[in-house]
């Protein structure tokens, strides 16, 4: 629901002529993030910087979902 939100405020800026860079739509997905994700985003973009891989927005929502879902299944049992 948080990313829908995001993605909502992104066309939203779009449709007044302000569409963020992907780049910059990745750092403010990060940065509206709980503390609890900073391990998580801290070795993601190591690791694209270490591969030399874009860490596109849609790549960081769907580990953090991931990350999310993990986190979930671990308070389950």
């Amino acid at each position: 629901e948080h990313f829908d939100k995001m993605r909502v405020i992104k066309e939203q800026l779009s449709s007044l002529g302000h569409a963020p860079t992907d780049e910059s739509f990745a750092a403010i997905i990060m940065s509206s993030l709980p503390a609890s994700y900073d391990p998580h985003l801290s070795a993601l973009t190591a690791s694209a910087k270490v591969s030399s891989v874009i860490l596109t927005s849609d790549v960081l929502m769907s580990t953090v979902v991931d990350e999310y879902d993990r986190r979930a299944s671990k308070t389950k049992k």
